[in-house]
């Protein structure tokens, strides 16, 4: 992730900083594809390039998300015939760091609203290699036809919510919202790649994030 602009970030200024979280969440390589768990975080105590400290609206810098080695392994891929499907959902963590701290159904339940109010365009997937090493970082990063992802839709599948990573027994993490597609969420920001909708309370855009896949040494 590149760059993050959130309208409300869900901390009010008398409890400080707000502590925001990115997830992937995805089905595990051992389960169903409409088995959902989460796979990795990204947030301000993060390490070995999954820190990243946003305390304002707007961010930019450059924070992992999941390396290539896990996107193989979780079969995240595009060379095969039936790739599984990734999810990045944001928080702002009141608790543990990145252990998502939510109730589990209503998540579901919203992926559910988005499948159809927003087209269906939920999930996203890395569908191409094109973004090279190459001499400067936000060389490969600023050129836009390098957005590496794409939107692919859940259609009503039944999603379950694995446990593992997912503290089902709080609700203190709040959440920001997931990643849809851009242009049928209708959001213009154009730095961003994808629009965050929060649908668990207000079901309306609460900003947008830029995804890039970077292929080093390949």
């Amino acid at each position: 992730m590149v760059y993050s602009n959130i309208l409300d970030l869900k901390e009010p200024w008398i409890r400080g900083d707000p502590e925001i979280e990115a997830h992937i969440v995805g089905p595990d390589i051992t389960y169903s594809q409409s088995s959902l768990r989460a796979q990795t975080c990204a947030s301000s105590h993060g390490s070995n390039g999954r820190y990243f400290d946003q305390n304002s609206h707007v961010w930019n810098g450059s924070v992992l998300l999941m390396t290539a080695a896990q996107m193989s392994q979780q079969t995240y891929v595009d060379s095969i015939p039936s790739p599984r499907y990734l999810n990045v959902l944001l928080y702002e963590d009141d608790d543990q760091n990145c252990v998502i701290e939510a109730d589990p159904n209503e998540l579901l339940n919203n992926l559910a609203w988005a499948g159809t109010a927003v087209g269906g365009l939920v999930l996203i997937n890395k569908k191409s290699k094109r973004c090279q090493d190459t001499p400067g970082y936000w060389e490969c990063q600023q050129n836009s036809a390098q957005a590496n992802y794409e939107a692919l839709g859940v259609y009503g599948l039944a999603y379950v919510i694995l446990q593992a990573g997912w503290n089902i027994a709080e609700t203190n993490d709040d959440y920001i919202g997931m990643a849809v597609d851009k242009a049928a969420a209708g959001y213009t920001d154009a730095s961003a790649n994808y629009a965050i909708i929060d649908a668990m309370s207000s079901r309306q855009i609460n900003g947008g994030i830029r995804l890039v896949y970077h292929n080093y040494g390949h």
